[in-house]
């Protein structure tokens, strides 16, 4: 299985940070919050070194990611991919699939949202080839992630401006069948959610996995500095001494 995970973004809403740190390298406990997750992927069972493969789409702020992790992490090759013209989540997954083509699903996550080892195994193990992650999410502003489920909560009925309380976290399984709807869905630029809406509609059948919690950089709620206070307090529970 092929994982991809999308750290090209420019931070537009992370306060002055943004402007010299890619947001995903945000320290924590003097760990970036993209080692989290990585980690998380690496020592949860679900990534097997010999069969799979780790991406990360970078953009912004590049070298900082690159020179972190350079081309290898705890054993595992990692491959790079340069977007580009930053030209949204449909457009990095398009950048990925192009360099490398998928031909089984793949695992897709944001890299400014926390991924939990537990996450990742449920995710490889789900039966359906489309499945977006949700987690409830209750408040007054207007969401475009916001989703819709089955009466059951099994699969996704609307994946864009939905309805209800349950919001799209950013990991995902990506058929390669998505490829076309992303490349037929650009309005300003290439959006993965618009073009999963799109295929739902065209009959594709999208699981739904909810997750128990939603942990993310990007959070505007109530204010950017109260979430990063939120997710720091989240994650330091997890580091110990003996992390580097």
């Amino acid at each position: 299985m092929r994982y991809i995970c999308l750290a090209a973004g420019k931070g537009t809403r992370f306060l002055k940070l943004g402007t010299y740190l890619q947001k995903c390298m945000y320290p924590i406990g003097g760990i970036p919050f993209l080692e989290f997750s990585v980690k998380n992927l690496l020592g949860s069972g679900a990534f097997n070194p010999e069969h799979d493969s780790l991406c990360l789409v970078v953009g912004s702020f590049s070298e900082q990611i690159r020179n972190y992790f350079t081309g290898e992490y705890s054993g595992t090759r990692i491959c790079y991919v340069d977007q580009g013209e930053s030209s949204g989540t449909g457009h990095a997954i398009l950048r990925a699939y192009q360099e490398s083509p998928f031909t089984e699903p793949a695992v897709v996550w944001l890299a400014d949202t926390y991924i939990s080892p537990e996450l990742f195994r449920r995710i490889r193990d789900c039966r359906e080839e489309a499945v977006l992650t949700v987690a409830l999410h209750v408040c007054d502003i207007h969401h475009g992630e916001r989703v819709t489920l089955s009466s059951d909560r099994s699969r996704i009925i609307r994946a864009w401006e939905g309805t209800g309380d349950f919001v799209d976290t950013g990991l995902w399984k990506v058929p390669p069948s998505m490829i076309d709807f992303i490349l037929a869905c650009k309005t300003d630029e290439f959006r993965f959610l618009p073009a999963i809406e799109a295929a739902i509609q065209r009959g594709l059948r999208v699981g739904a996995l909810i997750s128990d919690r939603w942990v993310h950089l990007g959070g505007t709620e109530p204010s950017v500095t109260e979430n990063l206070r939120m997710v720091t307090d989240a994650l330091l529970r997890e580091v110990t001494d003996t992390d580097p």
